[in-house]
């Protein structure tokens, strides 16, 4: 048994990413390794930082925060939460699954959509404190990717907020950026070049994204703003 100067000098020796391979990955869980792998190449690849969160071991599991700034200069957190013990159960017959059938992994994740968990936070600098934002859809909606694709997904979605709030389904971020954008641009967090007429502009596009009233209204609003903010159309 290691003694407590020898898990100590691991530590210090041992890389965040070595880390997460070994607490989040699980043996004999392929397509859930793989997707580990996946989520730490996109924490690189966005510029996030990572952080562990020991005190949720009190509620049996590992678990790691994600920092991640997006094009608006909004700070945002994603907290990761790993119940092992899930893992393992999943784990048992996973061979015997055929992920051929499009109803495979919703059907197999469901009872185990808790097993590697998270919660998306942006920072709020008007009272130094994070607020909540759920990003990533329903919790009670079925499964259709395995838990480290969907903070794949998540991580290029806050780290382009501004783009990606010109998408149908994100809702909650247009809601949020219309808060966090001009406190972002008055704390110095926004880019240099980056003015308030910019902001202005932004809030504008996504209030009337917002109220669009149908889909066709929608697509139309976003085709404009795709335009007059990236410099882009719509292929």
């Amino acid at each position: 048994m290691k003694n407590n100067n020898e898990e100590q000098n691991n530590n210090k020796t041992e890389s965040v990413n070595e880390w997460i391979l070994r607490e989040f990955s699980c043996e004999g869980l392929k397509q859930h390794n793989k997707s580990i792998e996946w989520m730490i190449e996109t924490i690189e690849e966005v510029g996030g930082v990572v952080e562990r969160m020991p005190e949720v071991r009190g509620y049996n599991a590992e678990g790691f925060t994600i920092r991640v700034r997006g094009t608006s200069g909004v700070m945002y957190r994603i907290c990761v939460k790993f119940h092992r013990r899930l893992a393992r159960i999943l784990a048992q017959r996973i061979t015997e699954v055929d992920f051929n059938d499009e109803l495979a992994l919703g059907t197999i994740m469901w009872p185990f959509r808790s097993m590697m968990d998270s919660d998306s936070q942006w920072f709020d600098a008007r009272d130094g404190e994070w607020e909540n934002i759920c990003i990533h859809g329903r919790r009670n909606s079925r499964p259709v990717a395995w838990p480290g694709d969907t903070l794949v997904s998540l991580l290029h979605t806050l780290s382009q907020d501004l783009r990606s709030s010109l998408e149908r389904p994100m809702t909650t971020l247009r809601s949020e950026l219309r808060n966090s954008y001009p406190v972002a641009w008055l704390n110095h967090q926004t880019p240099v070049e980056t003015t308030f007429e910019d902001v202005i502009k932004h809030t504008r596009f996504i209030e009337s994204l917002q109220d669009a009233p149908d889909e066709e209204t929608f697509e139309e609003l976003r085709e404009l703003a795709l335009e007059e903010l990236f410099g882009e159309g719509v292929a």
